[in-house]
């Protein structure tokens, strides 16, 4: 719990001493008053547990997409490299690998 929230409790911890001190009436109203403010505390934590778990799964979504993205590049030139390498034209090697003509001619300027 943050430090933050912790005087929040504290203080109301103090105001319930105080009124219980007073009334019966005023000492169930305080109750009450506490067990909402309990009830919202929780909500508030639970949604922050679930809003972070929900991040976490989409964080995890996104980076495994990323990671196969880059993945399937990589293999697109590696093959296009072995294309060249056997005197393949750029033009035929970007047919087959899906590579636009330009990347596959600075590919094969960096092979040189």
């Amino acid at each position: 719990m943050p430090f933050k929230a912790r005087e929040l409790v504290l203080a109301k911890l103090e105001q319930g001493a105080k009124v219980a001190a007073k009334s019966t009436d005023a000492y169930w109203q305080y109750q009450n008053s506490l067990d909402a403010y309990r009830t919202a505390l929780n909500v508030y934590d639970s949604a922050m547990e679930q809003g972070l778990e929900q991040g976490l799964v989409k964080g995890r979504e996104q980076g495994l997409k990323q990671g196969r993205e880059q993945g399937i590049l990589e293999d697109k030139q590696d093959i296009t490299r072995k294309l060249l390498a056997r005197g393949l034209s750029v033009e035929d090697t970007s047919a087959i690998t899906g590579l636009p003509a330009e990347k596959v001619q600075r590919i094969r300027d960096e092979g040189n």
